[in-house]
């Protein structure tokens, strides 16, 4: 991007969580949607993909081998939260290709601002499997055969965080600079993915949703459209290290209990392995 549209992009724009009651409600309210009106608070669900780059210089990032991600290639790990319609409140890209997702959300600002003691005690944010459960971020029970409430509570949490997952696919195959590793300086690459995160956000707000079909004249061999991702990984050892720091699942098992209350049980066409 030339660097005077990157410059209004970032004027014109900005990312992060509000700090007001009434938006915060109006948040939790998007996402009580996807829960047919059981679940409320949350106001942003949270994951990570990685973005392909060319392999680092040594001047540029002092450790080079933490930019390989596990997946045999050079990147850097986006962290990102969206409300219910996909549109990004939390972007972080800051952090080696290397770097596991529960770790780079403790050390990311956003972290420090909801595990804060005057964050508002009725909302909170969701992750899946790879972060810790604390007090003001809800994850998934883990394991198998955990009975029909946890499960329960598993599945309204799922499908709060499809959100997350769904903005992640128009994010990547909507913009070409990310069908091919960054080939560019190093000091712009957050820059250039913020501002792509900005430009996700507008098309939401103006419901400019681009058309599926991509500019045949702009790929190139080697392309690649789908969105990396680390589910099927997850580093149980940071896991642990941030865990025995901060841990709280007061809130998540208050949801479970409400859910048993009400006799709620994950629908018999959804039923899986995990019961």
């Amino acid at each position: 991007m030339a660097p005077t549209l990157t410059y209004a992009i970032n004027v014109a724009f900005q990312i992060g969580l509000p700090r007001s009651t009434e938006k915060f409600s109006h948040l939790a309210n998007g996402f009580t949607r996807c829960t047919n009106g059981e679940l409320f608070g949350c106001v942003s669900a949270i994951n990570g993909w990685v973005c392909k780059t060319r392999k680092p210089h040594q001047s540029e990032v002092g450790d080079v081998m933490a930019y390989h991600n596990r997946h045999g290639c050079w990147g850097l790990v986006v962290l990102a939260g969206c409300n219910a319609d996909c549109h990004y409140n939390i972007f972080s890209c800051m952090y080696s290709g290397s770097t596991n997702y529960c770790l780079a959300w403790d050390v990311s600002t956003a972290s420090k601002i909801v595990e804060h003691d005057d964050w508002p005690s009725n909302y909170y944010i969701i992750g899946d499997e790879a972060f810790v459960c604390t007090k003001n971020f809800l994850t998934p029970y883990s394991g198998r055969g955990l009975g029909p409430w946890k499960d329960t509570f598993n599945l309204y949490l799922s499908s709060m965080h499809q959100c997350i997952e769904r903005s992640f696919a128009p994010l990547v195959q909507h913009r070409g600079i990310l069908w091919r590793p960054f080939q560019f300086e190093f000091s712009g690459w957050a820059t250039v993915l913020m501002d792509v995160a900005k430009l996700h956000n507008f098309c939401i707000d103006e419901s400019d949703v681009p058309l599926r079909e991509r500019h045949h004249d702009d790929v190139l061999e080697g392309d690649v459209f789908y969105v990396m991702l680390n589910e099927d990984y997850v580093d149980h050892e940071e896991l642990n290290y941030v865990a025995s720091r901060r841990t709280g699942t007061r809130r998540r098992n208050h949801f479970r209990v409400i859910l048993k209350q009400k006799g709620l049980h994950r629908p018999q066409y959804n039923m899986n392995s995990r019961v």
